[in-house]
């Protein structure tokens, strides 16, 4: 039952103790941190939360729309998140959606349903863009695995159809994910198990974003604002509206913090060595695990999530 309250090392805290509402009040034009040229969002999967939190003070500092005046990269949860930056969709409809579904609870991610419940934010999200493989064409860059373990963006797609499913391939952790996507007919695995410092579009000019657990790991440089939060809340939902809530909410609180002490951006952005190498060891299972699925377990039947009605 560890799930049902947010799990966090003891070192950090999201306590916000500076004047952020007389910086909020100067409006974007006068933030004293300028609106990088590129954001990255990590894969953390029902992390997310994090960024749907930081996103509602970003607008604060520099206008509602600021996603879609800048270059948005994502892998895994991150993409799905950036994607909805990127269209200039607000934080309350992101609160919104992963309040709806969250509902559902940790038995269906037990089940193996995460993929069902992809398909149902990108259906929210598509309903408000029937058009976003267009408007988002390249702003948006949308991180892949392909084997052994290389990191490519997809930054165009040719409908809604060639989009949904380069987000299934970007956030596919084998078994876990049930949809077992192909990418211009290669196998894949979530894009995050290969991202470094090299391919971020702007180099340390990019601001990146990680509720992942490797955040914290030794030796990494690689992220601006990070909360690592434990595996077992990245994989299991928070419980109702309550722990979605607290996660926006230590979203927001990391973003407030890190505007009122200047904005400062990591340098040399780089991966620790125990994630190159404990990373590869990783890499290797999950196409083990690809390896399976894809060969010999049934097809994934798609069915509705378990989720709030908004009638």
């Amino acid at each position: 039952l560890c799930y049902l309250k947010p799990l966090l090392p003891s070192s950090y805290s999201p306590i916000f103790q500076g004047n952020f509402a007389s910086m909020a009040e100067q409006g974007a034009a006068d933030s004293r941190v300028p609106l990088p040229p590129s954001i990255f969002l990590d894969g953390c999967a029902w992390g997310c939360s994090i960024y749907v939190g930081a996103q509602s003070v970003f607008e604060k500092m520099w206008g509602p729309d600021f996603g879609t005046h800048t270059i948005m990269q994502g892998d895994s949860a991150g993409a799905l998140v950036g994607i909805a930056w990127s269209l200039g969709l607000p934080a309350d409809f992101l609160e919104e959606v992963y309040s709806d579904l969250a509902m559902c609870g940790p038995v269906e991610m037990v089940k193996l349903r995460l993929s069902d419940y992809h398909d149902a934010a990108i259906d929210r999200i598509f309903q408000k863009f029937p058009d976003a493989h267009e408007r988002i064409r390249g702003r948006c860059h949308i991180g892949i695995t392909v084997f052994p373990r290389k990191h490519i963006w997809a930054t165009e797609w040719m409908d809604l159809a060639h989009l949904r499913n380069c987000l299934h391939c970007s956030m596919h952790i084998p078994l876990y994910c049930r949809e077992v996507p192909f990418w211009e007919g290669q196998a894949v695995v979530d894009g995050g198990i290969a991202i470094g410092g090299k391919h971020l579009a702007h180099g340390d000019r990019t601001l990146v974003l990680s509720a992942a657990p490797w955040s914290s790991w030794p030796g990494e440089r690689m992220f601006d604002l990070a909360i690592p939060l434990p595996i077992i809340q990245t994989m299991l939902p928070p419980s109702g509206d309550l722990g979605a809530q607290r996660m926006f909410e230590l979203g927001a609180s990391l973003v407030r913090e890190w505007f009122e002490n200047g904005g400062h951006m990591s340098p040399r952005k780089r991966r620790s060595a125990l994630f190159r190498v404990g990373g590869s060891a990783v890499c290797a299972g999950m196409w083990t695990l690809r390896a399976l699925e894809q060969y010999a377990l049934p097809s994934r039947v798609r069915r509705p999530p378990i989720q709030r009605s908004r009638l």
